[in-house]
């Protein structure tokens, strides 16, 4: 299998138990890089499992979704810093004084404990919405435009990148190009049971879209054998 291609997988550790997500790191050692550590795990385990998966020689995805005032982010990614995570994520809805403070706030940690700071992703919209549920919210823009907006103002305030759905993709990869990172949920080959995802494409259509990293979980973690269900979704 292409390096390149597995280089783009990240897989989420989307257990409750701490044995279960590094039996998965274990098996997926020669393949997978990245993984990512969601809010079950880190609730379930707290910080020392970021510390236990790096010690697997692996990058952490830490996907918090930090969602709050501006100053009460910037204290959580003050704290984060201390992980020496890859990755972290803010919702893009929290709006623009909290991306800038957010932004602001890793470069200027991570500078005065003198460590390598974190890419910053904002999330625009949830991959289990769709355009009814923006209208029953008071959102009336179509969804593709909603999250394009949020997008634009993740890029105007110094944000790395954002989660977006893999449909969203060729529009936001046309306007942006390199000027983004782009990370995509919602992979998927086939159904599978207590599936929430709505916005989801394949693994290839995805990385054919322009996602520099595509986020896949059940899809391999439920798996009798995760190591063949990646290879399957990568065939």
């Amino acid at each position: 299998m292409d390096k390149k291609i597995l280089d783009k997988v990240i897989v989420a550790l989307d257990f409750s138990e701490e044995k279960r997500a590094l039996e998965i790191v274990d098996i997926l050692n020669n393949e997978i890089k990245i993984f990512k550590i969601g809010l079950e795990l880190f609730l379930s385990c707290g910080p020392k499992i970021i510390e236990k998966v790096k010690a697997k020689d692996k990058e952490v995805f830490l996907d918090l979704k930090l969602h709050d005032i501006p100053n009460t982010v910037k204290k959580a990614l003050s704290n984060l810093i201390e992980y020496d995570i890859f990755m972290t994520t803010v919702h893009a809805l929290g709006g623009r004084n909290m991306l800038r403070e957010a932004k602001n706030t890793i470069i200027e940690v991570a500078e005065k404990k003198n460590k390598k700071r974190p890419l910053i992703i904002a999330v625009t919209l949830l991959t289990s919405l769709e355009d009814e549920d923006l209208k029953e919210l008071g959102i009336q823009g179509k969804l593709e435009d909603e999250v394009l907006k949020l997008a634009k103002i993740s890029k105007e305030e110094g944000i790395d990148g954002v989660v977006s759905s893999p449909l969203e993709l060729p529009i936001l990869k046309k306007i942006y190009q390199n000027k983004l990172i782009f990370i995509t949920p919602g992979i998927r080959k086939s159904f599978i049971p207590g599936d929430d995802q709505k916005r989801k494409l394949s693994l290839k259509e995805a990385i054919s879209e322009g996602a520099n990293y595509v986020v896949v979980g059940r899809q391999i973690t439920l798996a009798n054998d995760p190591q063949k269900a990646l290879y399957d979704l990568l065939d």
